[in-house]
């Protein structure tokens, strides 16, 4: 979750298409980039339900389901 993230990590990596697109700390990359995040999955066949529990359990209210085409679910991610 990103509370373990924030409380482990001095430095957070954002990779996107297989390449490094920012690094830096929590903080500069949230002025930088905005509040909240996206978080964006491509399941195994047969995985999505399990995928979908598992990010309700970790995020719980935070996590809100902007998308769902086929093994593909998107989420918005708040605060």
């Amino acid at each position: 979750a990103m509370e373990e993230c924030e409380a482990l990590c001095s430095r957070i990596a954002i990779i996107a298409g297989g390449r490094l697109r920012a690094l830096g700390g929590l903080q500069r990359l949230k002025a930088r980039f905005g509040s909240g995040y996206v978080l964006e999955l491509k399941c195994e066949a047969g995985r999505v339900e399990s995928v979908r529990a598992f990010v309700e359990r970790a995020f719980g209210e935070r996590a809100q389901l902007d998308e769902w085409h086929g093994l593909k679910l998107k989420y918005i991610m708040s605060d």
